[in-house]
């Protein structure tokens, strides 16, 4: 009976394991450029549907991974509307002599060309424009809804961040307890609970991974 029942726990165990699909876990360096970097969107991308379907079991979980993952889709949608010609702009370190002192000096770049400023921002902030003119009270007002919007995103994250880690934390304890609970029980519907309950505890486990790791890479930009 006992090595009836230890097969069978060990059966449960790797299909506990195959069972969990194919989370990756997310590798943000420090210059990979979060939301436009193309290997990062694979990796969120792929790891987005497969903790959401892990997570099916808890409403509240299922909703985390769901929240997070439209979080980073307007940050993402937000930096290529809005924030691309950010990537033809380059500072650099010059020393000037008339100051006598390092300054930064601004290049900024059109088809890989470099521009003048004037140049260059003219042809990027269409809504600044008003009949070849610039209107200074549409770039105000442009400035200002982008501010607002990445604001609002800032504000998301700050507070998704710490109630989704408070959430799965608490679950995690809940789990842990009823796993433990199971212990040393031979009934095949126990070790059926107990298998679940492993796959539960471990998309707790993948979704509080990806969230550390991706919530604080959405802050800092």
């Amino acid at each position: 009976m006992k090595i009836t029942c230890s097969i069978l726990f060990l059966l449960l165990e790797l299909s506990s394991i195959s069972s969990q699909g194919n989370y990756i876990k997310l590798v943000i360096n420090e210059d990979s450029g979060l939301v436009r970097n193309e290997e990062v969107q694979k990796q969120i991308e792929s790891n987005c549907p497969n903790l959401t379907t892990q997570s099916a079991w808890n409403r509240d979980l299922e909703k985390c991974n769901g929240d997070q993952c439209k979080l980073y889709g307007d940050y993402r949608s937000f930096s290529k509307e809005n924030l691309k010609w950010i990537d033809d702009v380059k500072i650099e370190t010059q020393y000037d002599a008339s100051a006598g002192m390092e300054v930064e000096v601004i290049h900024f770049y059109t088809d890989g060309k470099e521009v003048p400023p004037k140049s260059f921002l003219s042809t990027q902030i269409d809504k600044c424009k008003a009949e070849n003119k610039i209107n200074l009270k549409g770039c105000a007002q442009y400035i200002s809804e982008l501010a607002m919007t990445a604001k609002s995103m800032f504000d998301q994250s700050v507070e998704f961040k710490e109630s989704s880690q408070k959430m799965m934390k608490g679950l995690q304890g809940e789990l842990t307890q009823e796993v433990e609970d199971l212990k040393g029980s031979r009934s095949p519907s126990d070790l059926k609970k107990a298998k679940l309950k492993k796959d539960n505890l471990n998309s707790i486990k993948n979704s509080t991974e990806n969230s550390t790791i991706l919530m604080p890479a959405l802050i800092k930009i």
